[in-house]
C-alpha cells in the first residue's frame, strides 16, 4: 500500500509519496488561462506556460477556504497523474491538510471527494501545524522534543500563530492575522504600479518577484541603511 502526502495550500500544493525518496513536488493551486496564446493550464501544467503577461487565474481558494470544486478537483487530478506523482488512488492512502477551523460542510465534501471520486483506501485529514511534532526537526541527537511549542505557520491568505502541547494543538489559544502571501503580493503590485509601471495585472511576475527578491530581514537598520 501506498501513502500519499498533500499539504493543499491555497497557493502551492506540496505533494509526494512515502516510498518515493525525491523531493516533494510543488504544484500551482490555479487554473490559468493566457492572454496570448488563449490556451488554459491546470496546476502543473502552469510551467509551460510561454507568456505569463496578464494572466487570467481561477483559484479553488477563497480566503483561506476551498470554495471552487471543480477547480481543485481538476488540480487533484493532475497531481495524482503521471505527469506528477503517477499513483492509483484506489490502491493508496493519503494524508491531506486542511485549513485551520475548517467549516464541518467543507469538511464533508473533502470527505466525499477522497472516497467517492478518488477511492483512496483511508485517509487522514489534519491541520499543517499537528503534524509538527511528528517531523524531523527535533531529531537531532541530544535535543528532547519540547513539550510546548509555538508554530507560526504563514500561508496564502492568513497568518495563524497555533500553541501546541504535548503534542496537541490548544484550540482556544490559536490566533490569525489577516496577512498572508496574498496581502504582500498585492501590496508589491502596488508600490511597483505607484512608483513605475502599472503592474496591477500582473499577479504572477509580481509574485515571482516577491519570492525572488524579498526576505525577512535579520538586521532592518543595516539593510535600511543599505538601501539609501
Amino acid at each position: 500500500m501506498n501513502l500519499v502526502i498533500l499539504d493543499n495550500g491555497a497557493s502551492t500544493i506540496k505533494a509526494g509519496t512515502l516510498s518515493s525518496h525525491e523531493d516533494a513536488k510543488l504544484v500551482p493551486t490555479a487554473i490559468v488561462r493566457s492572454k496570448g496564446d488563449k490556451a488554459t493550464y491546470f496546476g502543473h501544467e502552469i510551467a509551460r506556460c510561454k507568456d505569463y503577461a496578464s494572466l487570467h487565474y481561477r483559484l479553488p481558494f477563497e480566503k483561506g477556504y476551498v470554495v471552487d470544486w471543480d477547480a481543485q478537483k481538476a488540480i487533484w487530478d493532475g497531481v495524482f497523474s503521471d505527469q506528477v506523482l503517477g499513483v492509483n488512488t484506489s490502491e493508496s492512502s493519503l494524508i491531506l491538510t486542511e485549513p485551520y477551523f475548517n467549516l464541518p460542510n467543507i469538511q464533508q465534501v473533502y470527505d466525499q471527494f477522497i472516497f467517492e471520486e478518488y477511492e483512496f483506501l483511508s485517509y487522514h485529514r489534519c491541520t499543517p501545524a499537528s503534524l509538527i511534532p511528528y517531523g524531523t526537526l527535533f531529531e537531532a541527537p541530544g535535543l528532547p522534543q519540547p513539550q510546548c511549542m509555538v508554530v507560526v505557520d504563514s500561508g496564502f491568505s492568513f497568518t495563524h500563530v497555533v500553541p501546541i502541547l504535548s503534542g496537541r494543538i490548544v484550540w482556544g489559544a490559536v490566533k490569525r492575522l489577516d496577512v498572508g502571501g496574498k496581502l504582500l503580493t498585492n501590496q508589491l503590485k502596488e508600490l511597483v504600479s505607484f512608483r513605475q509601471w502599472n503592474m496591477m495585472e500582473e499577479t504572477y511576475i509580481m509574485n515571482d518577484v516577491k519570492e525572488t527578491c524579498c526576505y525577512v530581514s535579520t538586521d532592518f537598520t543595516k539593510d535600511l541603511e543599505t538601501i539609501r
